[in-house]
C-alpha cells in the first residue's frame, strides 16, 4: 500500500487534475473521430445482444402486439406449398395476382388497422435485363395472363411490357381504388401505404435506382401530397444532406388512394443498421424543399389518426430536429427523440423472431378455405388465429424469404430483412421506448466526471485502494451504462469512458510513482535510523499521518542517562569506551524500535526517544513503558559484562512523560531532523535526573501513569517541583507489569502511598510507620528508605505552615 498524495479535506493536486483533463480532452478529440464512433456502436450492439440474451432467457422480451409482420417467406415462393405461391419475381408475383389476393384477403377478412408494403413497386419497363428476359419467358408460357388475347407477333417487345405494365399495374391499383369507395360503409377496411425511396444524385447508389431516378424526377412533384407541412419542421441544420431524386412506385400506384412512405434505411459506416430516419428532407424540382414522412412514422401517423393538415390542432406532429418528433391525437402524445438529421436510434428489444408474424401466402389460402390441404376444423382456427393476430394492428409486408436481396446486419443479427428495422421502428414509438445516446457535449461532461472521480481516489487513497477503487469505478460505470440501457433509461458511452479512465489511472499512477519514490527516500533518508522496519513501512505508506512542517500532537517522551557514566569515561580508554557504549545503546535503541518507538537522538550515554509522532499510536505512552522495563531488564543482564569490564554498576535512569508537543523537521536549512519540543518534553527531560531523589529507575509524569495505570503496577511517589517551574506536579514510579509483580511488592506500595498521605497530612509518626512496614516487606526498597529519612528531617524541622507536600528540586540534572 502507498499513500494518498494529499491529507484528508485538501484540494486535489493541480497535476493529478491536470492529467486526467488532459486525457479528457484527448478523449472529446478521439470522440470526433469515426474509429471511435464505430467502436462505441460496436459496444452497443454488444449491450443490445447481451439485453435480449437476458430477456429472451427470463421470457420478457417485450414488443409491440400492435405491429404485425406478414412475410413473403419460403412458402410463399414455393410454388408446390400452394396454388396461391410462385417463384419469386415470376407467375402471379409478374401479373401482380398474388398481391391483389393477399391485399383484399387482409382488407375484406383481416381488417387491420393500417397495411404497409415495404416494397418498391416499379414500372416493369424498368427492369434490368435479366428482369427483362423472366417477363418475357413467362409472357410466352402464359396463355393469357391478363383475360386478354395477346399474340407475341402482333405485339413487339416493348408492347409486351407496356401491357404487362399497364393491365396488371391497373388491376393492383384498381384494388385501392375499390377498397377506399367501400370505406364510406365499412370505415373499419384498413388504410394502405407502399414504399418509396428518396435519394440524392451524388449518392453511390445502385445503377437501376440511379437509372429510375432520373425518370422518377419528373414525377416529383406527387410527393407534395405526403409532404409534412412545411410549419411543422424546425430546427434543420444548415448542412442538412436533402434528397433531390425519388424512387416511386409505377404511376397508377403513386396516384391511387394509397400513402406514400419512405422506406430509407441507411446504414452506418461499419454496415450495420442502427438508425432509422423518420422524416426525410428532399428539393423538389422547383428548389423547394420539404420533409417527408418516413415508411414507420407514416404508419404510426395513420395507426394513431394522426393528420398533419389538421387545422384544429386536435391531432398533429411537430417535428424539432435534433431534439424531437412530437404527434398527438386526443388521447395520447409521444415524443420521440430524433438526432439532428432526424434519425431514430433504434431500441432492438426484439430479434426478428419475437414480432408477431404471419406468412404472406396463408392470407389467400385461408381466405379461399384452402390451407395446404388442412381440414375445415384446422382452417377455421387458422383463420381466427389470424384474425386475432391481425384486427386493429399494424401489419408490414416485407422479403423474407431466403435469398431476398432485401437484408442487412443490425445488432442483434449479421443478417435480418430490412422490413425489421422498419418494424422496430414502430414498436419503438407505439410502446415510446426510447434509447438516445449522449450528444457530444454531455458525453465530454460525462468523461470528465468520470476522471474527477480518478483524480479524487488517486489523491486520497494509497495506490492499492486507488487502483481498487478504479477498477470498482469502471466496473460501476459498465453496470451503470448497462443498467439504464436495460431499462430503456439512457444509452451511455463505454468505450471512450473506460479508455480514459485507464490511460489518467495510467498516467497518475506514474506521476504517483515518481512522487511517492522520491517521498520514500526522504522518509528513508529522515527515520531509517530513527525506527523500526515495521513503522518506517507505515511511514512510506501514510505519509499523510505527519507532517515535517510542524503539527501539534500528543507523544510520549523519554529520557534515559547512565548514572557514573564520569567515572566509566574515566576508567576507559577511548576505544574501550566506545565499545561499552555501543554495547549497550544498541539493545536499548532495538528495543525502543521494536516498541514502536522513535530513538531521537543520542547525547553522549543519554536517549531521548518519543512515541506517538511521527507513527500514530493510541497506546504510546504504554509502549514507552514497556519499551522502559524491557530495556531495565536488558540492562541487568549486561550489569555482569560492564562490571566486569569497568568495575563499575551499569545503573540507567528513565524519566517518562506524555503532553502536547510541537513535532516536525527542525534544524538549519542544510540539515534537519524530525523531533519533538514543548513542556511536556523538558518535563520528561527533569524527571530522569530526579530519580536520584528516590533510589528509583524510572519516574513517569501524571498523564502517563493515567494511562497505563490498568495494564502497569505504579507507585504515587511525590509532589515535585522541577528546576525553572513553580507547580509542584505528581510523580510515580513504574514498577512493572502487574501480571510480574509479586503480592510482597504490591502490599508494600500499598504502604508506601498511606505513608505518602500521611506525611502530606504532618502524621509524622504514622508516616513513619507505613514506611518502615514497606521496608519491612520489600528491604531493598530504596524510595521507603528516602522518605524515612525525609519524615525524620520533617520531625527535626517542619515545613512551613502553607506547605502542601511538595518536594523542590532545584538542580536540572
Amino acid at each position: 500500500m502507498t499513500p494518498p498524495l494529499m491529507p484528508r479535506g485538501r484540494k486535489i493536486p493541480w497535476t493529478i487534475l491536470a492529467i486526467c483533463l488532459a486525457v479528457a480532452t484527448l478523449a472529446a478529440l478521439a470522440g470526433a473521430w469515426g474509429w471511435a464512433e464505430e467502436l462505441e456502436l460496436k459496444s452497443v450492439d454488444a449491450r443490445f445482444r447481451a439485453r435480449h440474451w437476458l430477456k429472451a432467457r427470463w421470457g420478457a422480451v417485450r414488443v409491440s402486439r400492435e405491429v404485425v409482420l406478414v412475410g413473403v417467406d419460403q412458402r410463399s415462393v414455393d410454388p408446390a406449398s400452394s396454388p396461391n405461391a410462385d417463384r419469386w419475381g415470376a407467375g402471379g408475383w409478374l401479373t401482380r395476382d398474388h398481391w391483389i389476393n393477399g391485399t383484399r384477403a387482409l382488407a375484406t377478412r383481416w381488417q387491420p388497422s393500417v397495411v404497409g408494403f415495404d416494397f418498391l413497386f416499379l414500372p416493369y419497363r424498368t427492369q434490368n435485363a435479366a428482369g427483362i428476359a423472366e417477363i418475357e419467358r413467362f409472357l410466352r408460357a402464359a396463355r393469357d395472363p391478363f383475360g386478354i388475347a395477346l399474340q407475341e407477333e402482333n405485339f413487339p417487345r416493348v408492347s409486351l411490357l407496356n401491357a404487362l405494365d399497364e393491365v396488371s399495374n391497373a388491376r393492383f391499383a384498381n384494388l385501392f381504388y375499390t377498397l377506399d369507395a367501400a370505406r364510406t360503409d365499412r370505415p373499419s377496411l384498413p388504410r394502405f401505404m407502399v414504399g418509396y425511396a428518396l435519394t440524392r444524385a451524388a449518392q453511390d447508389a445502385s445503377s437501376a435506382w440511379r437509372a429510375d431516378a432520373k425518370e422518377d424526377l419528373a414525377r416529383a412533384e406527387t410527393l407534395a401530397a405526403v409532404a409534412l407541412p412545411a410549419a411543422c419542421v424546425h430546427g434543420v441544420p444548415a448542412d442538412y444532406p436533402y434528397a433531390d431524386n425519388a424512387i416511386l412506385p409505377f404511376d397508377l400506384l403513386a396516384s391511387a388512394p394509397v400513402a406514400l412512405g419512405a422506406i430509407n434505411v441507411p446504414r452506418d459506416a461499419d454496415g450495420n443498421l442502427r438508425r432509422a430516419p423518420l422524416v426525410i428532407g428532399f428539393r423538389a424540382p422547383s428548389g423547394e424543399t420539404r420533409f417527408a414522412p418516413s415508411f414507420a412514422l407514416q404508419a404510426c401517423l395513420m395507426h394513431l389518426g394522426v393528420d398533419p393538415r389538421d387545422a384544429s390542432g386536435t391531432t398533429g406532429i411537430h417535428v424539432a430536429l435534433g431534439r424531437e418528433i412530437a404527434l398527438w391525437n386526443a388521447t395520447r402524445t409521444i415524443r420521440i427523440p430524433v438526432d439532428r438529421y432526424g434519425r431514430l436510434f433504434l431500441n432492438f428489444e426484439g430479434a426478428f423472431g419475437d414480432f408477431p408474424q404471419a406468412p404472406w401466402v396463408a392470407l389467400a389460402d385461408l381466405a379461399r378455405d384452402r390451407a395446404g390441404g388442412a381440414s375445415p376444423g384446422e382452417d377455421a382456427e387458422r383463420a381466427r388465429e389470424l384474425e386475432r393476430l391481425l384486427r386493429g394492428k399494424i401489419v408490414l409486408v416485407g422479403q423474407t424469404f431466403t435469398g431476398a436481396g432485401d437484408v442487412g446486419p443490425c445488432a442483434l443479427d449479421a443478417n435480418v430483412p430490412y422490413v425489421l428495422i422498419q418494424m422496430t421502428a414502430v414498436d419503438n414509438i407505439l410502446r415510446e421506448s426510447f434509447l438516445r445516446p449522449l450528444g457530444r457535449g454531455a458525453a465530454a461532461a460525462y468523461v470528465v466526471g468520470l476522471l474527477l472521480a480518478v483524480a479524487a481516489l488517486n489523491a486520497r487513497a494509497g495506490a492499492k485502494l486507488s487502483g481498487i477503487g478504479t477498477a470498482f469505478l469502471l466496473l460501476g460505470a459498465q453496470a451503470a451504462a448497462f443498467g439504464l440501457f436495460a431499462a430503456d433509461l439512457a444509452c451511455l458511452p463505454t468505450v471512450l469512458p473506460s479508455s480514459a479512465v485507464v490511460v489518467a489511472f495510467a498516467g497518475v499512477s506514474l506521476y504517483r510513482y515518481r512522487v511517492e519514490h522520491k517521498a520514500r527516500l526522504e522518509i528513508r533518508r529522515k527515520f531509517g535510523a530513527m525506527v523500526s522496519d515495521v513503522v518506517l513501512r507505515y511511514l512510506e505508506e501514510h505519509p499523510e499521518s505527519f507532517s515535517l512542517a510542524g503539527e501539534k500532537r500528543e507523544a510520549t517522551i523519554f529520557f534515559s542517562d547512565v548514572a557514573g557514566f564520569t567515572a566509566l569515561s574515566e576508567r576507559l580508554t577511548p576505544p574501550e569506551l566506545v565499545a561499552a557504549l555501543n554495547a549497550y545503546l544498541g539493545p536499548m535503541s532495538d528495543l525502543i524500535k521494536a516498541h514502536r518507538g522513535c530513538v531521537n537522538k543520542f547525547a553522549g550515554d543519554g536517549i531521548m526517544a518519543f512515541w506517538g509522532a511521527p507513527y500514530p499510536s493510541a497506546d504510546h505512552a504504554l509502549q514507552a513503558c514497556l519499551a522502559a522495563l524491557a530495556q531495565q531488564k536488558r540492562i541487568r543482564e549486561l550489569a555482569p559484562k560492564f562490571r566486569a569490564t569497568s568495575q563499575v554498576d551499569l545503573v540507567v535512569r528513565m524519566g517518562i512523560n506524555t503532553g502536547i508537543v510541537s513535532a516536525g523537521g527542525m534544524g538549519s536549512a542544510d540539515r534537519r531532523e524530525y523531533t519533538v519540543m514543548g513542556d511536556a518534553v523538558n518535563f520528561a527531560a527533569r524527571l530522569e535526573p530526579a530519580n536520584k531523589e528516590y533510589g528509583t529507575r524510572i519516574l513517569l509524569g501524571e498523564a502517563t501513569r493515567a494511562a497505563v495505570k490498568d495494564a502497569l503496577v505504579t507507585r504515587r511517589l511525590d509532589r515535585l517541583v522541577v528546576a525553572g517551574k513553580s507547580a509542584p506536579v505528581e510523580v510515580y514510579e513504574l514498577i512493572g507489569r502487574k501480571e510480574e509483580t509479586d503480592a510482597a511488592r504490591i502490599e508494600a506500595v500499598a504502604h508506601f502511598e498511606k505513608g505518602l498521605e500521611r506525611t502530606w497530612r504532618r502524621d509524622w509518626e504514622g508516616a513513619l510507620a507505613e514506611f518502615r512496614e514497606s521496608l519491612r516487606l520489600v528491604p531493598d526498597d530504596a524510595p521507603s528508605r528516602a522518605f524515612l529519612a525525609r519524615v525524620r528531617a520533617y520531625q527535626a524541622a517542619p515545613p512551613p505552615p502553607d506547605w502542601q507536600g511538595e518536594f523542590v528540586r532545584t538542580q536540572k540534572s
